[in-house]
């Protein structure tokens, strides 16, 4: 995806760029607050540095931008506001004031210290592609796909004045550092505006395809254009006189980037190359390959000294722009969560993640016990015994493993699906498992020999299977239908037929007599397993259902969506009891503890939460860092407890501000051991 390079002047020489990490749990106690350096974002999309080099700002593919500090790699302040992924970023020639620009059309000015919103632009209909910063910061203009650029003024909000485009739509703008010239693309041509009037000025054409990403020095003198056509061209921005083309690369350009001095360019292309020019005399200086990844863009900072490289995983790397030298890679430590699982007695839960891992806590001892380590893909379900002495895992790499709790051992692998082992159940006192896969089968497996017992059959990909504690009933989601099996004989009892989309999530009532099903559109089905009849209806989440369960009476369930919420509800009346909300991306998996008094759920966003089911309060979450190697536990009043290498991901700043407190100055305020446990029983 092409991205405009925001920027202009002192402040913005920077090309948007693009870096995705980190979530920031605040924290408020004695006008503190933590901020987690666990950079859990997704694909870059954007980024740039500061004038002054000392900051930069990053936007992510899910709507978040990230400051972070150039010099250290810590995370300084994560902001939140955008539906969808941002485009764009410019930062001030202080640091202290953020623009983005995103897909869902609108840009936001932020205060970068306080995080504070200072004005949202709405005026556009398309998506926001480009934004810059004048240098006296007093301007700031957008472009978009609606097929105009915006001039606004920074102190008011107000709009100035609008830039039309050719039609097509405009992916990329820059201002001048006294803001009397903008600039902005016309498909394969850029053009030069007087910003006060909005006479066009001149016309830059010498691009085959469509530029991608443009800058204008600080002085207005000169005009960098990058695009499509694997080129980029320096400008003389007054006569319109093209000076120099740079040309090696093989595949289009995604970012360029002029220093302040205007002596040094940077080029980025998606053939995955970044190079660095001698403006002057057209010489490389530098070329590399930043990633093994797909690259998603590059940035120069002001002075020429550093590059900022990011990549579609959210891995950023900044190098020395002299040697070449990695200075700071900055990298997620968290993967999204994609299933939970309680033990019945509450005592241990069970995460899986993307990473290939899954995690083994211990409610009663605070810690994380055991990591689980031997799938070659993504863990896409995990299942519990009730007493949490075993636990077993399906992944993507087609098969499922059973583990020992006590001891964190592999005990056995089940390989016998041709597709991803999506979901994964344990039964008849936890010597059976069963596995819907990608293949369309589920499998029911004697768990203590690895025997395959019986195959069932589905005309879908099979999402999500349940199996009774007796192992006698197999409920199999799959498609539409809802499937309900014998589990001894393998014959098929009865369909049920959801008519409401695909079906996401199963759940069958310890009883077997009652059925629940999720679906994609949202809506939660309570179904008579004996008779086939569809009981209720529950409608209230705005996306799809994704997890769904029984609390252990059978009195309420547990709905988790996309829509990032989780909802408990009264099964009798179908209304809702409480709604938890908190998660910044959408809920993979949802369970309540046998006592009903707490509620888990597993997100996307990396983290696993524990609310209390009463109040609706989030009291903790927990983090997988570094596929298991460390893990933190952390509760929205800023307290934390982890493994001995988790307090390198732990800063506290001053509330408001961007200045961070030492941690060895606040460890014994916030450090609770056995944190975990202490939630869990209900500890003040």
């Amino acid at each position: 995806m092409p991205h405009a390079a925001a920027n202009s002047a002192r402040a913005t020489l920077c090309v948007a760029l693009s870096l995705a990490f980190a979530t920031v749990a605040l924290a408020q106690d004695d006008n503190l607050e933590l901020v987690l350096q666990i950079n859990c974002g997704d694909g870059i999309w954007s980024m740039a540095f500061s004038g002054d080099g000392r900051r930069l700002v990053t936007g992510t593919a899910d709507g978040k931008a990230i400051l972070w500090n150039a010099r250290t790699g810590e995370q300084l302040r994560t902001f939140e506001g955008h539906s969808k992924g941002i485009n764009s970023v410019a930062l001030n020639a202080e640091g202290d004031q953020l623009l983005t620009g995103s897909a869902d059309r609108t840009a936001i000015l932020w205060n970068a210290r306080t995080g504070e919103k200072l004005h949202t632009f709405t005026e556009h209909t398309e998506e926001v592609r480009g934004v810059a910063f004048s240098g006296d910061g007093r301007r700031v203009a957008t472009a978009s796909w609606d097929n105009s650029a915006i001039l606004w003024d920074t102190e008011t909000g107000e709009k100035l004045r609008a830039f039309a485009g050719n039609g097509k739509g405009i992916d990329c703008v820059a201002l001048s550092g006294d803001g009397k010239l903008l600039v902005t693309e016309w498909s394969d041509t850029a053009v030069l505006w007087n910003a006060r009037t909005g006479d066009k000025v001149r016309s830059f054409a010498g691009h085959v395809y469509g530029i991608t990403s443009l800058m204008l020095s600080d002085d207005g003198e000169r005009l960098l254009t990058g695009s499509a056509d694997d080129k980029a061209i320096l400008w003389n921005a007054r006569t319109g006189e093209e000076i120099r083309k740079f040309t090696g690369h093989s595949a289009a350009l995604r970012n360029v980037s002029l220093s302040g001095d205007g002596q040094r360019i940077l080029t980025a292309s998606d053939d995955g190359k970044v190079v660095l020019w001698d403006s002057r005399t057209g010489e490389k200086l530098l070329s590399f390959e930043a990633t093994d990844d797909a690259l998603t863009g590059a940035s120069l900072s002001c002075d020429g000294g550093r590059i900022l490289t990011g990549s579609e995983k959210g891995v950023a790397v900044l190098w020395d722009a002299r040697t070449g030298e990695k200075l700071h890679t900055l990298t997620r430590h968290t993967s999204g969560v994609t299933s939970v699982a309680l033990s019945s007695g509450g005592r241990r839960l069970v995460t899986g993640a993307y990473d290939g891992t899954a995690s083994l806590w211990d409610t009663h001892n605070g810690k994380a016990v055991h990591t689980f380590v031997g799938h070659d893909g993504a863990v896409n379900g995990v299942a519990l015994s009730d007493d949490g002495d075993v636990a077993v895992t399906a992944s993507s790499d087609k098969t499922a493993i059973l583990w020992s709790g006590r001891t964190g051992e592999k005990l056995r692998t089940f390989a016998g699906h041709s597709g991803k082992v999506e979901c994964v159940a344990l039964g008849g006192m936890g010597q059976q498992v069963l596995t819907g896969s990608s293949d369309k089968t589920a499998i029911l497996w004697d768990a203590l020999t690895g025997k395959q017992l019986h195959t069932f059959r589905s005309n879908e990909w099979i999402e999500s299977v349940a199996l009774s504690g007796d192992g006698e009933r197999v409920l199999i989601g799959s498609g539409e239908a809802v499937t309900l099996w014998d589990g001894a004989s393998g014959e098929k009892l009865r369909t049920l037929v959801a008519e409401f989309g695909a079906t996401e999530c199963v759940a069958l009532r310890r009883d077997s007599h009652s059925v629940l099903s999720g679906t994609f559109h949202g809506a939660a089905i309570l179904w008579d397993a004996i008779s086939g009849e569809r009981i209720r209806e529950f409608t209230g989440h705005t996306d799809a259902v994704f997890s769904i369960c029984f609390s252990a009476d059978g009195e309420r369930m547990l709905t988790g969506s996309r829509d990032s919420t989780a909802i408990l509800w009264d099964i009798q009346t179908g209304e809702k009891v409480r709604t938890f909300v908190g998660h910044s991306k959408g809920i993979s998996s949802a369970n309540i503890s046998h006592d009903g008094r707490r509620v888990v759920t597993g997100s996307w966003d990396g983290t696993t939460r524990i609310w209390d089911a009463e109040s609706g309060k989030e009291l903790t979450a927990l983090y997988s860092l570094d596929e298991g190697k460390d893990w933190l536990v952390v509760t929205p009043a800023g307290r934390f407890d982890g493994s001995e290498g988790a307090e390198r991901f732990i800063r506290y700043r001053k509330a408001g501000t961007l200045d961070f407190v030492p941690l060895e100055q606040v460890r014994d305020r916030f450090h609770h051991p056995g944190l975990l446990a202490d939630v869990w029983k209900g500890a003040e």
